[in-house]
């Protein structure tokens, strides 16, 4: 019975640690080929761009919808060989900062409760930040190895000023921020795809 009681709990812990493996995006697992990973965004409710999907790169795909109570464009990367999904785009833009920085801030915060039982490292450079996620807690995980994925957020300011033959319009300005989801192991499968090649 004790061997059943330790095999039952190594199991579990296994489980986790598989669980674990991949970060995931709106409950997605940022894994797999672009098609299952469409059809798993479309129930969520994103919606593919059609028009800007024509334009993009091989290995991008675009999607809009809501996330985190705003209307964003969400673009997925994925390897040219297997077509597996490595790493999520979201962009968020508005003529006000405070709305913007909210939109950050939320993000920030849901990171912090969601990926409460892994250790985070966090980096900042600017106004843009870096989060690294490790699979469990604890202060000697800080080797590769033990990343999960990385999370960013890289701040843009646009503005836009009108021509001279257009002196009654106003400059505007526009902040943005996008945030990425980047998943270790499919990047490095990423990467390992485009090695083959060379």
């Amino acid at each position: 019975m004790k061997k059943f009681v330790l095999l039952f709990c190594f199991l579990i812990s296994i489980s986790c640690l598989a669980q674990q493996r991949h970060l995931t995006f709106m409950g997605i697992p940022i894994d797999g080929t672009i098609n299952t990973f469409e059809a798993k965004l479309k129930s969520k409710g994103m919606l593919p761009n059609t028009e800007t999907n024509k334009s993009l790169p091989f290995g991008k795909r675009m999607f809009r919808g809501v996330y985190i109570g705003r209307n964003v464009n969400i673009t997925v990367n994925y390897t040219g060989k297997t077509k597996t999904v490595y790493s999520i785009e979201i962009g968020f833009a508005d003529e006000n900062q405070n709305i913007v920085n909210n939109f950050e801030s939320d993000f920030i915060e849901g990171v912090k409760r969601k990926y409460k039982d892994c250790h985070m490292f966090g980096e900042n450079n600017g106004p843009d930040k870096t989060i690294y996620v490790y699979q469990t807690k604890g202060f000697d995980n800080f080797m590769w190895e033990n990343v999960v994925g990385i999370l960013k957020t890289e701040w843009m300011t646009i503005i836009g000023k009108p021509k001279a033959e257009y002196s009654d319009l106003k400059e505007k300005i526009i902040r943005s921020v996008k945030i990425y989801y980047i998943d270790k192991l499919n990047l490095e499968r990423k990467d390992d795809e485009n090695a083959s090649d060379i």
